[in-house]
């Protein structure tokens, strides 16, 4: 987001903020960019809206050059004091974008994995300006924490930027749509104070971009809450199919569905929060783990 005072403050590109390589490696040699602490598969966001305006993908082998970030997409985002600023987010399991699409803040972009130069599964986070790097910790807010005192010792210098008492904080804050009724999550969300929820949802998809979009209009006019992800399913022109999730779906979005010969499904379904990003990430690994469906918004 742009402050009134017309610094950037980014969004952390994951929901669980802990650091496990500085500006510069715990030997002191240059990284220029900081590796954040991400099981492969972990959801990966855009740290501000903008333009992708690389998408690589890794060639399985190669481990220097511009193959060492592996699966890696770059974002482009509205220019800062004139010059170029963009993100990059590397070592990507799946990339869930294409070049030249539009992606707004939060937005997913991809899920976190182990590939290119990478000793393990983490997601590395650069932020480049007019093509040189700078501390991303200058662009990010302090909701951070560190792996170890030696990570602590290597994030070079910066200011944290201090995000507005009354600014929209949509790192933060997700409701949470998980299908089933696992008991076990359902024990967790509550012990974490968080509120939680049993409803019937109407599962609908994989489903295109333009038909996604006629649906999720109805919802909004019928007042429906909405979820939505991307698939592992293409369309015959090479995007991304859509599942989405809505509560109380009328009969007339149920059978315009139908209509389109998209599946649907009404199933029970966890309505969790509003959450932290650390409870969310929590939920969802519990929600991997047990193999049940899982769908997030950020909240207002």
């Amino acid at each position: 987001m742009r402050l009134k005072n017309g610094e950037v403050l980014f969004i952390w590109p994951l929901a669980l903020h802990i650091l496990t390589a500085g500006w510069t490696y715990n030997d002191g040699s240059a990284h220029n960019a900081i590796d954040l602490r991400a099981a492969v598969g972990t959801p990966v966001y855009a740290a501000e809206d903008g333009t992708v305006d690389q998408v690589q993908a890794w060639d399985g082998h190669s481990t220097s050059g511009n193959q060492s970030y592996g699966n890696m997409v770059r974002i482009r985002h509205a220019a800062y004091n004139g010059g170029i600023l963009q993100t990059l987010y590397a070592h990507l399991k799946e990339i869930k974008v294409k070049y030249g699409q539009t992606v707004k803040e939060g937005e997913l972009i991809g899920y976190s994995g182990n590939t290119g130069n990478s000793t393990g599964p983490h997601l590395h986070f650069e932020v480049r300006l007019n093509g040189t790097r700078y501390n991303p910790l200058n662009w990010l807010d302090a909701d951070f924490s560190c792996a170890s005192s030696a990570v602590q010792a290597h994030l070079g210098n910066y200011i944290s930027v201090t995000r507005p008492a009354s600014g929209p904080n949509k790192a933060k804050l997700q409701r949470l749509c998980i299908l089933g009724t696992p008991q076990d999550i359902a024990d967790k969300a509550r012990a974490l104070a968080l509120p939680v929820q049993a409803a019937k949802i109407t599962a609908i998809g994989p489903v295109s971009n333009g038909d996604a979009m006629t649906l999720w209009m109805m919802a909004q006019g019928a007042g429906c809450e909405y979820f939505a992800r991307y698939t592992d399913d293409v369309a015959p022109n090479g995007t991304k199919l859509q599942r989405f999730a809505i509560v109380g779906a009328s009969a007339d979005i149920i059978a315009r569905a139908q209509a389109m010969l998209v599946p649907t499904d009404t199933v029970s379904a966890l309505l969790i929060g509003p959450a932290s990003s650390g409870d969310a990430m929590t939920l969802w690994l519990m929600a991997q783990a047990a193999g049940c469906e899982y769908f997030a918004r950020y909240t207002d």
